[in-house]
């Protein structure tokens, strides 16, 4: 494979050793430095490997990087399909990757500083069959934001390892068995991470109830310690009475003090020096959370927490609810319900940001785009807006019978909205094209209500005092037998730009104009067509579809094995 042009595109195949268990890409990660991108691959079922399961890619050159013998892991370990969140995560140096056949855990380290052609290294690899207690089942992975170390979740089990000598070194090893099983499967994410703590959630099912675990890790401990409960975690709804509850979603305040965890029916907010819960609630509208139907459902920022869910509510079982807290631990109620919006239709939230920067929110629900302008400012029924920015053409979004179906028949919809960071054009002369003024934007992903397998991408302007629509785009080609659905959008701040990969079938070549990725620009107007836009093969279902790292785009897709697809953007 040749070097890239600008904006160009390529494409590669995985490959497979055998005929029978074809691995097909499960989440890819690229560096900060955009130079390398790491994907773990997986049969889809319990069968042990043949092939790629871990490969690292060359983003400049578009080529597979030579693994060294120690990788062992090519031909093992199974990706968690359909249950996990995240199974890659890296740094310049470092990727680590997780993977399980059965109720056994795979953690491989990988060294990434080797120049091409070397070949990249294991720096540890990681099995473990979990002795009395069980392993398995992989949940999710994070890396802490100075590198040091990796936490990841499992059946029964939470693991810490250090990632700055060299060779990995597993330095905790965490039994979560106690009182029942406990499971890191089905959440949005169960692992959030800073430098000193580790927030990690589990799920307890007891038919017909269950219940959700929190543990708190102090990382600066020799060893780490889980510093809740006695060292024993803390059970988030010990007060709230029964319920299906399950974990979803986890997020952490920008400063790192305080941790949000969002629950199937509940809510809790963590104090990460003490691992004190500081408040766990049932909120009366944002109460139900669905794995793969819903991606986030809790982002904070310093002093806010915005939730979102399934309303309870019989006649309209889907429908959207949104809730917002006020975050104080110094209050004699640290996490106090403000504002509470509901749905009147069957409308299943999908996803959300928060602009930490501009104060904001945005929700995708189907047929609507929810904005919420003034979340600091907010206080019972004042100093906020609330807007359902209805497009022009109706949108979708992400549904059961639209995206999120078995794998080979839908698609992963993993994220449907992005917000581009805000920016200010000055007054100049002559004026520049499309004026001066603050310019801030949100790109949202869905489709027309003529078939989910129409794609659309819209662009709400959240500058004005009343966000709109911008521009929206159709994803369908309009021919019988298309289908296009969107299922990943990644924004570029600097560069006011985003990009969505989509998947669209049939198969496309990628040296072609297509809807399988598509590039749109921001910077100096809004324009009425993709600034770029390729073809490509397969279908997407990976935790994460697409990355864009200085310059460098990677998406993945299946089709009875792997393709790895690379953009250079200018």
């Amino acid at each position: 494979m040749t070097g890239l042009a600008a904006v160009g595109w390529a494409q590669a195949t995985f490959t497979t050793e055998g005929t029978t268990n074809d691995v097909v890409p499960y989440d890819l990660e690229v560096t900060p430095n955009g130079a390398l991108c790491v994907v773990r691959s997986a049969t889809p079922g319990f069968d042990s490997h043949e092939g790629d399961t871990i490969t690292v890619w060359d983003t400049t050159a578009g080529a597979k990087r030579t693994l060294g013998a120690s990788c062992t892991s090519q031909g093992y370990g199974w990706g968690a399909p359909d249950t996990a969140s995240d199974c890659v995560r890296v740094t310049n140096e470092r990727a680590v990757l997780v993977g399980s056949t059965g109720f056994t855990t795979y953690i491989d380290v990988l060294d990434l500083t080797p120049p091409a052609p070397s070949e990249i290294p294991c720096m540890g690899r990681f099995v473990i069959n979990g002795g009395t207690f069980g392993a398995g089942i992989v949940g999710d992975v994070e890396i802490t934001p100075d590198g040091d170390l990796a936490v990841v979740n499992h059946f029964n089990g939470i693991e810490v390892i250090s990632l700055t000598g060299a060779a990995a070194q597993l330095v905790a090893s965490f039994d979560c068995s106690a009182g029942g099983a406990k499971y890191a499967d089905e959440a949005a994410d169960s692992i959030a991470v800073t430098s000193t703590r580790a927030i990690v959630t589990m799920r307890q099912p007891q038919y017909p109830n269950g219940s959700v675990w929190v543990y708190i890790i102090d990382l600066t401990a020799n060893p780490p310690v889980i510093i809740n409960g006695g060292g024993a975690g803390h059970k988030l709804n010990a007060a709230l009475g029964t319920a299906p509850y399950k974990h979803h979603d986890v997020d952490i305040t920008p400063d790192g003090t305080l941790a949000v965890v969002s629950a199937n029916w509940a809510i809790g907010l963590y104090d990460l020096a003490t691992g004190a819960c500081l408040k766990a609630d049932g909120p009366s509208q944002a109460v139900e959370k669905e794995y793969r139907l819903q991606a986030d459902s809790v982002r904070v920022t310093n002093n806010r927490a915005v939730f979102i869910g399934k309303t309870n509510n019989f006649a309209h079982p889907n429908a959207y609810g949104i809730a917002v807290y006020a975050l104080d631990p110094a209050a004699v109620d640290p996490m106090y319900f403000l504002q509470v919006w509901g749905g009147v239709g069957d409308d299943q939230p999908h996803d959300l940001e928060v602009d930490v920067d501009a104060d904001l929110a945005v929700v995708s629900i189907p047929n609507q785009i929810l904005v919420l302008k003034g979340l600091t400012a907010m206080s019972g029924a004042t100093g906020w807006s609330f807007t359902a920015v209805t497009p022009t053409t109706p949108w979708i979004g992400s549904s059961p019978n639209a995206d999120n179906g078995p794998r080979g028949v839908g698609t992963w919809v993993s994220d449907s909205v992005r917000i581009i960071p805000r920016w200010v054009v000055p007054i100049q002369y002559p004026p520049p094209v499309g004026g001066s003024g603050l310019r801030h934007y949100a790109a949202v992903l869905g489709s027309t209500p003529n078939s989910p397998f129409d794609g659309v991408v819209t662009v709400v302007d959240l500058a004005l005092g009343v966000p709109a629509v911008a521009q929206q785009y159709l994803l369908a080609s309009g021919t019988p037998g298309d289908k296009t659905v969107p299922a990943d959008v990644i924004a570029r701040g600097a560069q006011r730009d985003f990009a969505v990969r989509s998947s669209a079938l049939p198969d496309q070549s990628g040296t072609s104009p297509g809807r399988d990725w598509t590039h749109y620009t921001l910077f100096p107007t809004v324009p009425t067509t993709p600034a770029a836009n390729f073809g490509g093969r397969g279908t997407v279902f990976a935790f994460d579809s697409l990355e864009i790292r200085r310059g460098r785009s990677a998406s993945v897709s299946e089709s009875s094995g792997g393709f790895f697809h690379f953009v250079q953007l200018p």
